[in-house]
């Protein structure tokens, strides 16, 4: 006999009673899918699994995301048919850093790939979509907020959603439509919408220190651009958002000039009126949640201008959506000393500028040189650092519609040609290479 029988035997189990206990949830025909975003949820062992399996055999026209077959390759590979296209599928779901952007599927976290399966829905034109295990094996902190994101990005983009998970603590964050409760004996309790009990969560906005500041720095791609040291040159305000008292993102407001310039009447005259945006940081579980859009828009910084450049900006729209205007930045004007320093650099260096980036191949560099050739670049980087300083002040007056009188240029003139005769190459080099920003302006009203 073998231990199965024994146990029919033991237990007096017939094959009626067998076939009665096997239980698996069959959904009525009023239970309608499309269109809505449905959390189905119940302990484990209940039949979730079974139950989509189902749902996938009668209708195949809904898609289950997959690990993709070249995981080993950087994200940024994986979706859009351009590198612009790609960053604006990935930056729309939280995954909105360079580091990020150069890492393979592979090496994401748990969190993470949950935000990348919905890129990839995204880049796939999917418009029904399926997961099982949702977010089951991510810390439940970044779940929430993934969460949040993820019901946001879906309703925007009109997907229909399946989220299966034994998880309750996420139902309220991703507000779903309807939920299925699934239990052992094969029946179901629905929930819709309006009886969910949602929080809205609020997080607040307050002035903030270097220290706190200090919290997010390192995860800016750019680093910490000594900010402390910006700080004590430079009318410096930090604001950052709390959630309760956890630190999740921080702005950085800068008068453009350092206060000992504020002597020149017109630099004193573009301290006064604006505040550049030197740094944006949202702590990596918060992405994609629109707290950067928050940070760029709090009323409560009071100059009447606030000036931005972002390179993100040329694929996400954040700084349009907060009411920012586009500028002309002179980083993207084609002025002709500038050309001909970086052809004059590429030439004695073998190199593209960009390459120059990197401290070690420009000190390299700077070593490799001659005194005559080192007096030449030296002649020619000086004259491209004075014409970039001139040129970045009357952009500042552009921007904000006021002409610079006569008396405020030739005293800037005046100072540039004496204190900028002999800029260091390094420096000047640094300021020559190309960066793809995109400006913007915001007028507080």
């Amino acid at each position: 006999m073998s231990r199965v029988d024994e146990v029919i035997e033991i237990f007096g189990l017939t094959e009626e009673k067998i076939k009665r206990r096997k239980h698996y949830p069959q959904l009525s025909d009023d239970i309608v899918f499309d269109d809505k975003l449905t959390y189905i949820t119940g302990f484990s062992g209940v039949g979730k699994t079974s139950l989509i399996k189902n749902l996938i055999l009668k209708d195949d026209s809904w898609y289950v995301p997959r690990k993709p077959t070249e995981s080993n390759l950087p994200i940024i590979e994986l979706v859009g048919d351009s590198v612009s296209e790609a960053i604006s599928i990935l930056t729309k779901v939280g995954l909105s850093e360079a580091f990020i952007f150069i890492t393979p599927y592979e090496q994401l976290s748990e969190g993470q790939k949950a935000r990348f399966i919905l890129a990839d829905a995204i880049n796939r034109n999917k418009n029904k979509i399926i997961i099982d295990e949702f977010l089951s094996n991510v810390d439940r902190l970044t779940a929430k907020n993934v969460a949040r994101t993820f019901q946001k990005q879906c309703r925007n983009a009109k997907i229909s959603v399946i989220l299966v998970s034994a998880h309750e603590d996420i139902i309220a964050e991703l507000l779903p439509d309807m939920v299925l409760e699934l239990d052992f004996l094969g029946k179901f309790k629905k929930i819709d919408r309006d009886e969910i009990e949602y929080t809205k969560q609020e997080f607040q906005i307050m002035n903030g220190t270097h220290e706190e500041y200090s919290e997010l720095k390192d995860y800016h791609y750019f680093g910490e651009l000594s900010m402390k040291e910006s700080k004590e040159s430079y009318n410096t305000e930090y604001f950052v958002i709390k959630d309760r008292e956890r630190v999740i993102g921080t702005i950085i407001y800068r008068e453009p000039y350092p206060k000992a310039l504020n002597f020149l009447a017109a630099i004193n005259d573009i301290n006064k009126e604006i505040g550049w945006v030197g740094r944006t940081i949202i702590h990596p579980s918060y992405r994609g949640l629109g707290l950067s859009l928050q940070l760029l828009n709090t009323s409560m910084y009071k100059k009447k201008y606030r000036e931005s450049r972002s390179i993100l900006g040329y694929y996400m729209s954040r700084h349009l959506s907060a009411g920012y205007m586009e500028t002309n930045l002179v980083e993207n004007k084609d002025i002709e000393i500038r050309k001909q320093f970086i052809e004059l650099i590429e030439a004695k260096s073998k190199l593209k500028v960009e390459q120059l980036r990197d401290d070690r191949t420009r000190d390299l560099f700077l070593e490799s040189l001659s005194d005559e050739e080192q007096n030449r670049i030296a002649f020619v980087g000086s004259k491209w650092f004075r014409t970039k300083f001139l040129e970045e002040i009357k952009y500042y007056f552009e921007i904000r519609n006021k002409k610079m009188s006569c008396e405020m240029f030739e005293e800037i003139v005046e100072f540039v040609e004496k204190s900028y005769s002999n800029v260091p190459i390094d420096v000047s080099i640094l300021t020559a290479i190309p960066y793809k920003l995109r400006g913007f302006v915001y007028i507080n009203r």
